[in-house]
């Protein structure tokens, strides 16, 4: 029940991955493009996606300092969430001892890999905002688009209206750009 919540808006404590590469760098890259073009009071400088090495998180259950006791992969069914099926989701939760008598860690996740030194479980990686909508007409290429992404009639409405956050130019079947302008130099 968390995962469907999740996926509609609905804040809990789990953090939503994708097994498909592209498909976090296409949320990051429509978010910025629209905050980019609703120029946003607060506008962020760069986007931003993080991998997980869930092998490694893996092995940190046998090996000191088992961080996965506290920082767990969950994998939900995903027969009645439509979306997070077409999207390859899954879940991490961090759950230090909970104690009546203790405010909520809210540790950032970066934060608490770390906390416990295991190496090589997390990656990021930016891109100014200027250029999310060259990724995302990049992806576009790669077949990743709001059809994919989201299931149903959601998912043809998103991939037609994404097209106006691509870059100038370089949309498929666009050439007029490619010729020189059409000038008249002689009299009518």
């Amino acid at each position: 029940m968390l995962a469907l919540a999740q996926h509609y808006g609905i804040p809990t404590r789990f953090l939503d991955w994708t097994r498909h590469a592209y498909t976090a760098p296409y949320f990051a890259a429509i978010g910025a493009a629209e905050a980019f073009t609703k120029k946003s009071i607060d506008p962020a400088t760069h986007l931003s996606v993080w991998a997980l090495n869930t092998e490694a998180l893996k092995l940190s259950r046998v090996t000191p300092p088992k961080v996965n006791q506290k920082v767990k992969v969950i994998t939900v069914p995903s027969a009645d969430n439509p979306n997070l099926n077409v999207q390859k989701g899954l879940f991490t939760i961090y759950q230090p001892p909970l104690r009546w008598d203790s405010s909520v860690d809210r540790t950032p996740f970066d934060h608490v890999i770390e906390r416990y030194g295991v190496k090589a479980i997390l990656i990021h990686f930016t891109l100014p905002v200027e250029k999310a909508s060259k990724l995302i007409r990049l992806l576009f290429l790669e077949g990743v688009r709001g059809a994919p992404i989201y299931a149903g009639y959601k998912g043809a409405a998103t991939a037609t209206m994404e097209q106006v956050y691509w870059d100038k130019w370089d949309r498929p079947g666009d050439i007029w750009h490619r010729f020189s302008p059409i000038t008249w130099t002689g009299t009518p």
